[in-house]
């Protein structure tokens, strides 16, 4: 048996092999906020191909280890904290 610990987070969606996970979902909104495409975005932030972002924003993942859920998490507050502190900042200037 393996030492990772496997988990299904999120509501079911139209299919019932589908999950959707709010870091996900966050990481979508911080990805439009940015005005990236989702291929720019995986790659330069997240670190997996397009193809494997676009199938986990689709609920296309049955299984993720909780590491990398954790790590998916970590990132999106890091990334919401960056874009807080840019607005921030525009706000300030813009004073």
């Amino acid at each position: 048996m393996s030492d990772i610990e496997v988990v299904l987070l999120g509501r079911p969606q139209e299919r019932p092999n589908q999950i959707e996970h709010s870091a996900l979902q966050r990481l979508e909104t911080i990805r439009k906020k940015m005005g990236l495409s989702r291929e720019q975005f995986a790659v330069k932030y997240v670190g997996v191909s397009y193809i494997t972002y676009h199938r986990w924003c689709k609920g296309a993942f049955k299984q993720t280890s909780i590491a990398r859920l954790e790590e998916l998490e970590e990132l999106a507050g890091k990334l919401e904290e960056e874009l807080k502190g840019e607005e921030d900042a525009g706000s300030t200037a813009n004073r």
